[in-house]
């Protein structure tokens, strides 16, 4: 620690002429007093001399300077990979669980004194401290690195040990996150890289949905190693019962193969196949021989109208977004082609595109929509008749329309809560091209929730571009705009799918379609079938009488395996509604049953879900020490293997970029704020008002 005193834009000369002004007012007050003793007149002298002397100083507002200094110790990370692929190289399977380890311990042990280290384990996450079990079921590597990258932003990071086999089968390439990360990565590359003998069902094709009495197509494909001139047989078995079976002959060391399989969906609700391969002898390993899937067999399937006044391209990319929902049937009926022979009672939901138009009225087409309560979704454009819609419902009315239209941008609006669009795909709609909307007061007539307001350049307005109404228990959605046709281009064009815009039109017509659910006791979950490493979440809503949502009484539920094991819960309670995670649970089939009384009732909801066991780490039994290469050569490091990781203390500590960091920090504080001058400045003017006392001077 530094002290020093600083005097801002005053020369220190300026110390002397204090020292001048207190000696001047000391010797000019008691020059006179020579009734004094010698030594009584020096000392008052002096206590005056001090005290003027050390106010003038303070007068100049000198600052007392420190500086301090820290040193960081270089960080380094030893992040072990935990995956259960590790163990697949079954030659050095005792030493990963055996040595490694204390091997790891004892390096901790031999840095600690010079550099602050930090254990991590990873598979699906990053996780602080050391395992090395090998569970995990998946292995990111790439979240690794952004964890490093954002825990420890900004300090001394000095380089990485990164334990790990190189395979990864969820997340990015980790080469793409090592940039914006400066330290060298010791790599030790575990694992076998000679293939091994292995067969495998890489993956099944499949839809999620099928309807009643339907044939469907699944495709199995198959991949085998090191297997030439074997032979095994696929199977397909739907409850115990086999529905379809085949010879593989495997024809090369590298072997793929794609077999189609033509199933009926003979039963509604939830159905389970199992697809199998007979094993080869001498295979790496068996788990991934088989595979299971789940598809949801539904007997009904929703017809969707879309009205369109003449041919656009909206309609292409409605229909295209409906259509990736296979429970919606879809038809297209143009203005233009005549309507005399329509009828709306088959359809669920009907979608205006531009109707009615000046050229295209329909009054009793409309008419009939409001009479059967169909709910309707509107999308207004130049073609639309704005003055006939407005008088054909009653939900939103239309004024001060001169003809004119606006180039508008979406802007999602947060306070939305009719449907839940994922935060990553609603902020894509920000930066889709505009829609051409009507430049006109849009009024709605009764209670509305607005989904996107209309930005015109870069001024935000409150006129709403797309918004829900409720009128007399019928829904409606509207659309101010034409050209989202626009907007799927470019969401391909951004992010390789149409997920921003399939997920908007779907959204909107399962609300529009969704019939009034009166239960007191709603229960819900994400979806039916989970994967054996996710974490099974419930929501709950309970609502009172006069159905207002109500957090008060406890919500219990019991999840029962197919052992018969129960795993009771209680949820926690939240705002509006009630939340449960129930952790992550073993692959297997499970039912539910959650009850909770409300006023003398109890109330129950009961439910089936599914874990699917999973086997990525079985994919890909071969290591990837090329990639470990390039992780460590492209950021100054080094790869090492197993029998060599006792080098890896002297590689860190002759690396000369890994070293500590000093740190200096000044601090200012002005003089004037320090007490201890005060009472110092106080016992000079005191004790001297005390001796002039004494002596008869006042």
């Amino acid at each position: 620690m530094d002290l020093s005193l600083v005097f801002n834009g005053v020369s220190p000369w300026w110390i002397l002429l204090c020292i001048l002004a207190g000696f001047g007012y000391g010797w000019f007050l008691y020059r006179k007093e020579t009734h004094l003793s010698p030594i009584l007149q020096r000392l008052l002298f002096s206590f005056r001399t001090l005290a003027v002397a050390l106010i003038a100083f303070l007068l100049l507002s000198p600052l007392l300077k420190n500086i301090s200094r820290t040193t960081e110790k270089p960080i380094v990370v030893i992040a072990q990979d935990n995956s259960s692929s590790i163990l697949l190289d079954e030659k050095n399977r005792a030493w990963y669980t055996g040595r490694l380890p204390g091997l790891l311990n004892g390096l901790k042990s031999k840095l600690q004194d010079e550099y602050e280290v930090q254990f991590y384990h990873f598979s699906e996450q990053p996780k602080a401290g050391l395992q090395t079990d090998f569970s995990g079921k998946q292995t990111d590597i790439s979240l690794l690195i952004r964890e490093i990258k954002t825990r420890f932003a900004g300090r001394n990071l000095g380089g990485v040990v990164l334990l790990s086999d190189g395979i990864y089968n969820k997340g990015s390439n980790p080469l793409y996150e090592m940039k914006g990360l400066d330290a060298p990565f010791y790599t030790v590359a575990l694992g076998d890289t000679i293939s091994q003998k292995d067969l495998l069902v890489s993956s099944v094709d499949h839809n999620q949905v099928v309807f009643l009495g339907n044939d469907f197509r699944i495709i199995v494909n198959i991949e085998a190693v090191g297997s030439a001139g074997a032979n095994s047989r696929l199977t397909v078995l739907h409850k115990g019962k086999t529905v379809f079976s085949k010879v593989i002959d495997i024809n090369d060391s590298d072997f793929r193969l794609s077999i189609p399989v033509d199933l009926t969906a003979a039963e509604k609700g939830r159905q389970k196949y199992v697809i199998g391969l007979t094993p080869l002898a001498g295979e790496v390993t068996e788990k991934n021989n088989t595979a299971t899937i789940f598809t949801e067999v539904l007997d009904n399937r929703q017809k969707i109208l879309l009205l369109a006044a003449a041919a656009h391209p909206d309609l292409g990319a409605l229909k295209q977004a409906l259509e990736s929902n296979q429970q919606y049937e879809v038809d297209i009926r143009l203005a233009t082609s005549g309507l005399n022979d329509l009828q709306i009672k088959p359809y669920s939901l009907v979608i205006l595109h531009q109707l009615p138009s000046a050229s295209h009225q329909l009054p009793a087409l409309l008419q009939a929509i409001r009479q059967e309560q169909l709910p309707a979704w509107y999308i207004t454009g130049n073609q639309t008749d704005l003055a006939a819609l407005s008088r054909a419902q009653e939900a939103v009315a239309f004024s001060r329309f001169n003809g004119s239209y606006n180039e508008v941008f979406a802007v999602a609006d947060p306070s939305f809560y009719l449907f839940t669009i994922p935060g990553e795909i609603r902020n894509r709609f920000s930066a889709f091209p505009p829609l051409t909307a009507p430049f006109c007061e849009i009024s709605p007539k009764g209670p509305a929730v607005t989904l996107f307001s209309q930005r015109i350049g870069t001024v935000a307005t409150e006129r709403p571009l797309m918004l829900f109404s409720t009128l007399e228990g019928t829904r409606t959605a509207w659309l101010f705009g034409e050209g989202i046709w626009r907007w799927r281009l470019h969401d391909f064009r951004l992010n390789g799918n149409h997920d921003a815009v399939n997920s908007l039109v779907n959204m909107t017509v399962q609300y529009l379609a969704a019939r009034e659910d009166t239960r007191r006791f709603r229960l819900s979950m994400p979806k039916a079938v989970f994967s054996e490493n996710e974490k099974v979440t419930f929501t709950a809503e309970l609502y009172n009488e006069s159905y207002e949502a109500v957090t008060g009484p406890d919500i219990r539920i019991t999840i029962k395996d197919q052992q018969n094991n129960t795993f009771p819960f209680i949820f926690s309670k939240g705002t509006n509604r009630y939340h449960l995670d129930a952790g992550i649970l073993p692959a297997g089939e499970y039912t539910y049953i959650a009850e909770v009384k409300l006023g003398g009732e109890t109330s129950r909801a009961s439910g089936t879900f599914v874990i699917v066991p999973q086997h990525a780490e079985e994919l890909q039994t071969t290591a990837n020490h090329q990639l470990l290469f390039s992780i460590a050569e492209n950021s100054g490091g080094q790869m090492l293997y197993p029998a060599e990781t006792d080098r890896l203390y002297e590689l860190i500590s002759e690396k000369e970029t890994i070293s500590p960091v000093i740190y200096e920090q000044e601090r200012y504080r002005e003089l004037i704020n320090l007490k201890w001058l005060f009472f110092l400045l106080l016992a000079f003017l005191g004790v001297e008002w005390l001796l002039r006392k004494q002596n008869g001077l006042y």
